[in-house]
């Protein structure tokens, strides 16, 4: 049988002393995909189990590096071909099968925004640079508000793939002068991934830190560092217990305590992890507590099937909803969820590997025939892919959760055009969408200056209810907000500044007391605070600020209806941004602001789902590209006579 070489496809190979096989490291195996497939759960708690992509990348480094050293030391190099080859065997057939029930279930049932980006995503899954397409198209990992994408898993496989094509020929390379220039050029590039992480992370989502093959490959190649040293290691005795339970319990401690927002992660926390994670996997090779607890059937079995988890887990995540099930929102609901989610997962995965992998494994078929097959079943996935996928203004108006570290830089280094009057647009994402509207129907004579962010909410808080109904401990993604809208104002001197804000502030927070909601005293108290100190830092170069109401939601596709789609709550947040408004146009004659009622147009009798004949907020969040547009009409038609006067635009 084929040799296991990826933490993800493992196959139990008759000589282990040749191949590396470790019984040990199923286990592990089973410990990262189960705790990927807990993290996106959306009916459990597990807030570090992202690190099970770490703790397989690690895996993938150590066994690919460790194995092609034994084969140079066997045969004096190493088979690109017969590598290659096995790769192919392994890891494509499945992930054909993957895309091809994505595609028809995509056709089928999913909403617009995801038969929209279905192309893209398949053809950069084809290819194996998946998060370079995220990142490319500025798609968050955290957004919690846009649709999710049924390909979006694939970043962490387009990383170790990218990294199977080029890894055995720099080792081959360094190889063939000595060992101490592998060791030197792995500990090199380690070092420069792990400062391009930080370099990339910014103020702002961090993303790009988090799909970036170069900010992420140090995990593997601490890995690779790990099999230099220790390939034929295999710990045992009295004196390796307590370094075993001392790991698994970091590994335990950290899958359940360390949060995907916790930014120090990105600042030295996901190398301490790897490093962590290599001592373990140290361990699990050989005769010690953790192999022992790692080579238990049960997880051994579940590892054997952890690439093919993975593959299905996340689709069936995103499709299989509670919603459209039609579960009860009760606990019974939840748990009856998660029970079909998993006996989905762990269903498709079975026939994965049995009618697929196994076959594909025992066949005769050569690189060549492999590539060509492969780029012939891309070409029918992506052609049908865009068949379905429906028209450019229908889809959403911009890509939510850009780099905003860069277009922060990016938007402070621009001066200003004096000639030109200057309109200022921040927010939180349904802003970026209404951005997009208005730079495509507005006077170009009028220069357009984003200060729009992912995930920002005017109201700060130690812990703030998400849209599952679970608390986070920080109320928005954005905390220094004013202090990056008063640079903007400083630097670019705008005439007029809109401001829209969107579901972020209806959901309870909690200052100590308990939580509370917009209405009650103590929550209505702190927002008002929160917009007076956000108008004054708009309005402090002498703006005109356009204050947007808070518009109306709808759940989309296979959600829940939550906090932010109450209607009453949204009414109360648009009262107070009234009343800020009132006090501060009291507050002296140079201050002048007004509100235009977003609100109004957006629950007309419920939520408005067409305006002028365009379904323009497909998700029940965001404006469509079509739909910006006609927001963004509206908007300056409804721009009060002085603010028109700024802009250069005649009065109504």
């Amino acid at each position: 049988m084929a040799p296991k070489e990826t933490a993800l496809a493992p196959d139990a190979p008759a000589d282990p002393v040749a191949t590396g096989w470790r019984p040990g490291l199923d286990g592990l195996r089973a410990l990262a995909v189960l705790g990927v497939m807990a993290y996106h759960e959306p009916n459990l708690v597990m807030a570090g189990g992202f690190l099970g992509v770490d703790l397989f990348f690690v895996l993938s480094g150590f066994l690919i590096t460790g194995l092609l050293l034994d084969e140079h030391r066997r045969s004096g190099t190493v088979s690109l071909r017969s590598f290659w080859n096995r790769r192919g065997r392994r890891l494509l057939p499945a992930l054909a099968a993957l895309l091809a029930v994505v595609l028809i279930v995509t056709t089928l049932i999913g909403d617009v925004a995801q038969r929209h980006d279905l192309p893209g995503g398949l053809l950069s899954a084809v290819f194996y640079v998946s998060n370079w397409n995220l990142v490319a198209h500025h798609q968050s990992y955290f957004d919690q508000f846009s649709s999710l994408s049924p390909l979006q898993h694939l970043w962490s496989l387009a990383i170790e793939e990218q990294f199977y094509l080029i890894w055995p020929l720099v080792v081959i390379a360094c190889l063939s002068r000595s060992r101490k220039l592998l060791i030197g050029v792995t500990g090199i590039a380690a070092v420069t991934s792990i400062g391009l992480m930080a370099f990339f992370l910014g103020n702002g989502d961090p993303s790009r830190s988090y799909y970036g093959t170069d900010t992420r490959a140090f995990s593997l190649l601490i890995g690779a560092l790990g099999a230099l040293f220790a390939w034929h290691l295999r710990p045992s005795g009295r004196k390796t217990l307590f370094a075993g339970i001392v790991g698994l319990l970091a590994l335990a401690g950290a899958f359940l305590f360390i949060h995907d927002s916790d930014r120090w992660m990105y600042r030295g926390g996901f190398v301490a992890f790897a490093f962590v994670a290599l001592g373990v996997i140290i361990l699990a090779s050989g005769d010690t507590i953790v192999s022992k607890a790692m080579s238990h059937p049960i997880l051994r079995k579940i590892g054997f099937l952890s690439y093919a988890l993975y593959l299905w887990h996340w689709p069936i995540r995103v499709f299989a909803t509670d919603v459209r099930m039609h579960l009860p929102n009760t606990t019974v609901g939840e748990i009856a969820g998660i029970a079909i989610r998993l006996a989905l997962t762990f269903g498709m995965a079975w026939l994965s590997m049995e009618l697929i992998e196994r076959w594909f494994r025992r066949s005769q078929l050569g690189v060549a025939r492999f590539g060509i097959g492969w780029l012939g079943v891309g070409a029918v996935l992506v052609g049908f892919a865009l068949l379905a996928a429906p028209s450019a203004g229908s889809t959403i108006a911009t890509s939510i959760g850009a780099d905003q570290s860069a277009s922060r830089e990016r938007t402070l280094a621009t001066p200003r055009d004096p000639s030109r009057p200057s309109l200022l647009i921040v927010g939180d994402s349904v802003a970026l969408t209404l951005d997009n509207g208005v730079r495509h129907v507005i006077d170009p004579k009028v220069s357009i200056v984003g200060g729009s962010e992912l995930g920002c909410a005017l109201l700060l808080s130690p812990k703030a209810m998400t849209f599952d109904g679970s608390w986070t401990k920080d109320g928005t993604q954005c905390p220094d907000h004013n202090d990056y809208w008063s640079k903007l104002v400083e630097a670019q001197t705008p005439d007029v500044v809109i401001i829209l804000m969107g579901a972020w502030d209806l959901y309870a927070r909690d200052w100590g007391d308990g939580p509370v909601a917009p209405g009650d005293r103590e929550f209505d108290q702190k927002y008002t605070e929160a917009i007076d100190a956000t108008l004054k830092v708009l309005s402090a170069r002498g703006a005109e600020v356009i204050v947007l109401t808070t518009p109306c939601f709808e759940p989309g596709p296979g959600e829940r209806a939550g906090p932010q789609h109450d209607v009453k709550r949204a009414e109360r947040i648009a009262q107070l941004q009234r009343d800020a408004v009132d006090t501060l146009n009291q507050s002296g004659p140079t201050v002048l602001s007004s509100v235009v009622d977003l609100q109004s147009i957006t629950c007309d009798n419920g939520f408005t789902q067409t305006r002028d004949g365009v379904a323009w907020r497909p998700d029940g969040v965001h404006f469509s590209i079509d739909g910006s547009q006609v927001a963004a009409r509206w908007l300056l038609d409804s721009l009060p006579d002085s603010a028109r006067s700024r802009l250069g635009l005649p009065a109504q």
